[in-house]
């Protein structure tokens, strides 16, 4: 009896813990009477590039990786933040942050936002003159934009979600 709890801890197959049988079969555990889990569909999303949660930096646009995401969270891609300028919205250098591509977002949101030929992951606010960029960092300064200093300010996408590994 212990050989098969340490298997079923495991999710091997007890003839394969024993060394009866070749092979790791794996045994299917019955998870549908546990209350607190509940099964997540996933997809694949591409990683296409870096963004700066700090100074703004070069984009750099091509598939990286693909990492899970649930199907339920409405992304095109996912963008690697480098920098601690969003820290105090709980994104960190490191996270994986998901975006829906599009061309506008509300006052406040959190937005992909290419500068120039530069991208970085800020609230995005709308002025009278222009728009300004907004860390959650004390430490930074808000950026502002208008005709005078920049050529283009393009939102490229909402921030949707963000995957973390937590760091030990």
């Amino acid at each position: 009896d212990k050989i098969y709890l340490i298997a079923e801890a495991l999710n091997v197959d007890p003839a394969w813990l024993s060394g009866r049988e070749s092979g790791n079969k794996t045994i299917s555990p019955d998870i549908s009477s546990i209350k607190n889990i509940v099964p997540i569909e996933k997809r694949m999303i591409p990683v296409i590039g870096t963004i700066a949660a700090g100074k703004p930096i070069i984009a750099d646009e091509h598939i990286e990786t693909y990492v899970p995401c649930d199907i339920d969270i409405h992304a095109d891609f996912g963008l690697i933040v480098h920098g601690d300028s969003m820290i105090d919205a709980g994104i960190y250098d490191g996270d994986i942050v998901f975006i829906k591509e599009q061309p506008v977002v509300e006052e406040g949101q959190i937005a992909a936002v290419r500068i120039d030929d530069d991208a970085t992951l800020k609230r995005f606010y709308k002025t009278e003159d222009g728009c300004m960029l907004i860390s959650a960092n004390p430490k930074y300064a808000p950026m502002h934009f208008s005709a005078e200093n920049c050529d283009t300010v393009q939102i490229i996408g909402l921030a949707v979600a963000k995957y973390s590994v937590i760091k030990q």
